[in-house]
C-alpha cells in the first residue's frame, strides 16, 4: 500500500506546489487573454510559486501563525477557491448560466492534432530532458549539497519546517544574523526567505528526503527553465531554439547556476516568463496584479532576480506607452494610467523585504568585493560553447533594424545589463553579488537573442531549399543543418559542466556522523565545536548549531569565530571551561582528543558528560568500556 501511496503524495504535492493555487488566478489576472494551454501552464507555474511562500510569509510574521501542512493545504485551498471566483467574476460568468449545455471543451481541445504539433511537443520534450540531465550531472557521483549556499538554505528551510516558524536568528550558529563584511549583527529574518518558504512548502507536500529535494529539484526547475523560454519564443516562432539554448545556461561555483538548489536558479524560470507576459499582455488590466504578485515573492526570495525582472518591466513598459509618441500620436490617458500602476506595482513589491530585512539590504548595497576575487565576464565564453556570440551579434543587428517595439525593449534591457556587468566589473560600481547574477541573466539575454538568430535562419534555409524540396523536407533538411553546427556548442557545454570543480563540503562518514548525533543525543546537545567548513553542512543536517562556519560570501572577511574554532581544533580542545564559556557542549574532530573532560559517545563526537545538559528530557550519559554513549532513563535505569 505504500508503494502506492507515496507517489500519489509526491505526484499530488508536486502540482500543489507548481499548478494549483495558480491556475485559477491566472484566468482571473489574463481573464480576457487568449493563452494556448503550454502559455497557460507558465503563468499558473509562477504564479503557484509565487502566491503559497509569499500567503506563508505574511500569515506567519504579522499574524504569528504557524508553518505546517495543515497551514499550507488551507491557504492553497483558500487561494484556489478565491482566484475562481475571482475569474468567474472577471469572465462575466454567472452560476445559472451555466449548464451542461454550454460547459464544453475549449475549441483548442476540439481542433484535431496535426502531426506537426506532436512533433514539436516530442521535441520540447527531449529539450527538457536534456536540460534536466545537463543539471543533473554534478550530482551524478555526490549526493549531498554542491555549494556552501546551498547548505544556508538546507538550514534556513529545515528549521521553518521543524520549528513552525521563520527564524530570526542564523538557524547555522543559532545566534543573531551577522553581515560577513561589517560584522554587524541583529534578529531579522533572512533576507531570501522567501526561497526557503519555497523549500519547506514543497518538503511538507511531498514528505520528500530533504538529500531527495537538492538532488532532483534543480533539475526539475531548469527544465522548467527551458519549457518558460519556449513560451517566450514561440509566438515568434523560435520557441524551440529558445528553449534549446537556455538550456546551456552554465553552473559555476562563482556565478551559481541551474545546477544548485539556489534562489537564483528559480529565478531563470520566471525571467522569460516575464519577458513573454511584458512582450504579449502589456495592455491587460490585471497585468500590474499580477506584477505585484510575481515581484513581491521575487523580492523576499531573492532580490537581485527582482532588480533584473523590474528593469525589464520598466523598458518594456516605457516603451509599449512611447510607441505613441514616436509615431507623433498623443498619448492616452488610459495608457498613462496603466504605465504608473504598473510602476506602483515595482514600488509596492519591495515593501515586505524592506519592512523586515531593511538593515541589510542597505548593507548588502554597498557589499565590496575585492578586484582580484572578480570573475571576468569572459570566463562564460567557453562554458556556452562559443557558437551562440556569433548568432547573438546576429541577433542584436536583426533587433536593431526590427520595428517591433518589444525587440527594441530587448535589446535595451541586453544592454544595461552588459553596461552595470562592465561597470562593477571595470569600476567596482554596485552591489558583488548583483554583478555575479547579472553575469547569469546576460548570459540567458545572450542565448535568447542567439535563438532568435538561429530561426532566422533556420527559415532562410528552409526557404532557400523550398523550390527544390517539399515544405516539410525543406524545413527538416534546414534543422539538420543547424542541428550538425550546434552539435560542437552542446559538446563544449557538457564537457565544462562535467569538468567543473564544485565543492564537495563533506563526504559519507560525515553524513552518517551527524545523522547519528541528530537521532541519538538528547536536544540539549545544541551548540557544536567543528571544522567551519563542516559548520553549514552540521547545522543542516543535525538540526542543531554550530559555534562557527565559513560564511557563504566570496568576501575575504571573515568573521573571528572561524579563525577561533580552527584554532582551538589544531591544540586538540584543551580546555573544557572554553567550551562552556561560549556555549559549546559536544565537539565534532577528525582528530583524536585527548582531554580528559571531553567524553567519547561515537567516532569523532565528543560531549561535555555534564547530567544538566540532558536534565529536562531525564537523560544521563554512560560511557562503557569502548567509550560509546549508552542513554537510560533515570527511573528505570
Amino acid at each position: 500500500m505504500e508503494a502506492i501511496l507515496v507517489p500519489l503524495r509526491i505526484a499530488a504535492g508536486v502540482s500543489l506546489v507548481f499548478l494549483v493555487p495558480g491556475l485559477p488566478w491566472s484566468y482571473a489576472l489574463l481573464a480576457r487573454d487568449r493563452l494556448s494551454i503550454l502559455e497557460r501552464l507558465g503563468v499558473s507555474a509562477i504564479l503557484s510559486i509565487a502566491l503559497v511562500p509569499l500567503g506563508l510569509f505574511l500569515l506567519n510574521l504579522p499574524l504569528g501563525i504557524a508553518i505546517d501542512v495543515r497551514t499550507t493545504l488551507i491557504l492553497i485551498l483558500a487561494l484556489t477557491l478565491t482566484g475562481t471566483l475571482a475569474a468567474l467574476w472577471r469572465t462575466s460568468f454567472r452560476l445559472r448560466a451555466l449548464s451542461m449545455a454550454s460547459i464544453g471543451m475549449p475549441k483548442c481541445l476540439r481542433r484535431p492534432i496535426s502531426a506537426a504539433s506532436v512533433a514539436r511537443l516530442l521535441a520540447l520534450g527531449m529539450i527538457m530532458g536534456f536540460a534536466f540531465y545537463t543539471s543533473l550531472i554534478p550530482r551524478l557521483d555526490y549526493p549531498y549539497p554542491l555549494h556552501t549556499d546551498e547548505w544556508t538554505h538546507f538550514a534556513e528551510a529545515r528549521t521553518i519546517v521543524a520549528e513552525g516558524t521563520i527564524p530570526f536568528f542564523d538557524p547555522v550558529t543559532g545566534e543573531d544574523r551577522a553581515d560577513p563584511i561589517t560584522e554587524e549583527t541583529r534578529s531579522s529574518p533572512h533576507f531570501e526567505v522567501g526561497y526557503h518558504l519555497f523549500l519547506a512548502e514543497f518538503q511538507l507536500l511531498t514528505d520528500l528526503p530533504w538529500l531527495d529535494i537538492f538532488w532532483y529539484l534543480p533539475s526539475a526547475v531548469f527544465a522548467l527553465a527551458a519549457f518558460s523560454a519556449y513560451i517566450f519564443g514561440n509566438r515568434r516562432g523560435f520557441g524551440l531554439e529558445a528553449a534549446l539554448f537556455a538550456s546551456f545556461v552554465p553552473t559555476t561555483v562563482r556565478f551559481l547556476g541551474p545546477a544548485f538548489v539556489v534562489p537564483v536558479a528559480l529565478g531563470l524560470f520566471f525571467v522569460p516568463l516575464i519577458l513573454f507576459l511584458m512582450s504579449t499582455f502589456w495592455s491587460s488590466k490585471g497585468l500590474p496584479v499580477l506584477l505585484l504578485l510575481i515581484l513581491s515573492f521575487l523580492f523576499i526570495a531573492h532580490a537581485p532576480t527582482a532588480l533584473f525582472a523590474g528593469v525589464i518591466i520598466a523598458v518594456y513598459g516605457l516603451f509599449q506607452t512611447l510607441r505613441r509618441v514616436l509615431t507623433r500620436r498623443p498619448i492616452g490617458r488610459r495608457a498613462l494610467i496603466h504605465l504608473s500602476m504598473v510602476l506602483m506595482a515595482i514600488a509596492l513589491s519591495s515593501l515586505p523585504i524592506l519592512a523586515y530585512n531593511g538593515w541589510l539590504v542597505g548593507e548588502a548595497a554597498g557589499e565590496p568585493l575585492p578586484q582580484e576575487l572578480l570573475v571576468a565576464p569572459g570566463d562564460m565564453i567557453a562554458r556556452l560553447g562559443y557558437i551562440p556570440y556569433p548568432l547573438f551579434v546576429l541577433g542584436l543587428a536583426l533587433l536593431a533594424v526590427s520595428g517591433r517595439r518589444t525587440d527594441r525593449a530587448l535589446l535595451v534591457t541586453t544592454v544595461l545589463v552588459s553596461t552595470y556587468a562592465f561597470l562593477h566589473y571595470q569600476f567596482a560600481v554596485g552591489n558583488a553579488a548583483l554583478y555575479s547574477r547579472s553575469i547569469l541573466y546576460l548570459s540567458l539575454l545572450l542565448l535568447l537573442i542567439a535563438a532568435l538568430a538561429t530561426s532566422r535562419i533556420r527559415r532562410w534555409l528552409s526557404a532557400r531549399l523550398s523550390p527544390t524540396w517539399a515544405n516539410g523536407a525543406s524545413f527538416a533538411a534546414a534543422g539538420l543543418v543547424l542541428a550538425a553546427v550546434m552539435l560542437p556548442s552542446v559538446a563544449l557545454n557538457l564537457q565544462s559542466r562535467y569538468e567543473e570543480r564544485y565543492y564537495h563540503r563533506i563526504n559519507d562518514i560525515q553524513y552518517e556522523d551527524f545523522l547519528w548525533i541528530d537521532n541519538n543525543l538528547c536536544s540539549g546537545y545544541e551548540r557544536a565545536l567543528t571544522d567551519p567548513q563542516f559548520g553549514r553542512a552540521f547545522a543542516a543536517v543535525t538540526g542543531r548549531h554550530a559555534y562557527a562556519a565559513i560564511p557563504a560570501t566570496a568576501a575575504p572577511v571573515r568573521p573571528t569565530e572561524v579563525a577561533e574554532a580552527k584554532d582551538v581544533l589544531a591544540d586538540g580542545v584543551p580546555d573544557a571551561d572554553w567550551l562552556r564559556e561560549h556555549g559549546v557542549s559536544m565537539v565534532y574532530s577528525m582528530r583524536s582528543l585527548e582531554n580528559p573532560e571531553l567524553v567519547k559517545v561515537h567516532d569523532r563526537v565528543y560531549v561535555l558528560p555534564e547530567a544538566e545538559v540532558c536534565a529536562a528530557e531525564g537523560i544521563h550519559l554512560s560511557v562503557t568500556s569502548a567509550h560509546r554513549w549508552r542513554p537510560f532513563d533515570t527511573e528505570n535505569p
